[in-house]
């Protein structure tokens, strides 16, 4: 009897652990809300990871180390200058980045529905020495880049073509357009660590893209993985060729991971003109192994928040993008790095701050 019941509690416990999901529109919906915030960050220097096995299987992604970092915001539609290039879209995101080095707003509409998300297209803005640069990039049709409900064996191929015109000062400057074909499969379901030691269940989606550039007449193809979960948090890496086998460990062009914001902004609207530029002493201090940092900036800018270790390597990118003027809060997860001295500095209109930080071990 004890047996049986020991066995039985072993099939229970492996069922929780490798249970497969459903992901449904409310799911996706919940993510993209306007007011939501989508954290991106990158690891660029990784480039092999283990990307589990066909089927029931688990991944564990906790040793990433976020190299860079931009936020998605989600928009009101009528509240972005493009939304009329997209007429079937319902959700715009907006986030702020630096494309190579200049400040550059990047704009992304999407269609949701009860069977798809689709990318319409994106709109990347700059100006430099007084002219403004304008990439828009439409998918004819929007790329169907999740099908609905997502579950474990469920497949979907699509033929779209990518369209790229540059302007200048409002001026078409060039045009070229790629024409893809993607097959995408759900091939393996099961537990996804992410950095911090969050866990989640999640479902493992491979795409395979081959694409034609008409203006090279060149071919190409990619196989990338998004592995995602009904929280709103996933992990996206593409293999380094088509060559890599579909399990265990791959070589990768790096991975990048998302998921709700962990930056809480709290904005005083009467003060709102006494905000100073400061980087506070993070709390608590000494930490283990994670800590809050606070920041304010006195007018918007673009900003960007650093950590490095004692002998100048960078070990965290925690903020970049263009912010509001404000108070921030930010949590910095630690848990992947060796105890000792770290240096958190904040910098926004040529203007740096540092201050030092103890993790304990």
């Amino acid at each position: 009897m004890k047996k049986t019941l020991l066995i039985l509690m072993i099939f229970i416990s492996s069922s929780l652990i490798y249970s497969q999901i459903t992901l449904t529109k409310t799911d996706v919906t919940n993510a993209y809300d306007v007011g939501s915030v989508l954290a991106m960050r990158s690891d660029t220097v990784i480039n092999q990871v283990n990307i589990g096995q066909l089927g029931s299987t688990s991944w564990d992604f906790s040793n990433l180390i976020a190299h860079s970092t931009f936020y998605d915001t989600s928009v009101a539609l009528n509240a972005t200058p493009y939304a009329n290039l997209f007429p079937s879209s319902n959700i715009a995101l907006h986030a702020g980045i630096l494309k190579d080095t200049i400040p550059a707003n990047v704009y992304q509409y999407i269609t949701l529905n009860d069977t798809i998300f689709a990318l319409n297209g994106i709109v990347t803005a700059t100006s430099l020495l007084g002219s403004s640069f304008v990439v828009k990039t439409t998918n004819s049709p929007g790329q169907v880049t999740i099908q609905m409900p997502l579950t474990f064996g469920g497949n979907w191929s699509q033929n779209y073509t990518t369209t790229y015109v540059t302007e200048i000062n409002g001026i078409p400057f060039s045009t070229s357009s790629v024409a893809n074909t993607s097959d995408y499969q759900v091939d393996a379901y099961g537990s996804l660590t992410l950095p911090g030691g969050q866990t989640f269940q999640a479902l493992r989606l491979k795409q395979d893209e081959k694409s034609y550039d008409n203006s090279s007449n060149s071919y190409d193809r990619t196989i990338s993985y998004l592995i995602l979960t009904k929280e709103g948090f996933y992990v996206s890496f593409t293999a380094a060729d088509t060559l890599q086998p579909n399990n265990g460990s791959i070589l990768t062009t790096g991975v990048t991971w998302a998921g709700p914001n962990v930056v809480g902004v709290t904005r005083d609207d009467n003060k709102l003109n006494n905000y100073s530029f400061k980087l506070s002493q993070n709390y608590p201090n000494p930490f283990n192994p994670s800590t809050v940092i606070n920041f304010e900036i006195d007018k918007e800018s673009y900003v960007e928040l650093k950590v490095f270790n004692v002998i100048g390597k960078e070990t965290a990118s925690l903020v970049q993008e263009r912010l509001a003027p404000g108070n921030y809060n930010i949590n910095f997860d630690a848990n992947n790095l060796t105890a000792g001295i770290y240096f958190a500095r904040l910098t926004a209109n040529g203007i740096t701050q540092t201050i030092k930080m103890t993790l304990l071990k």
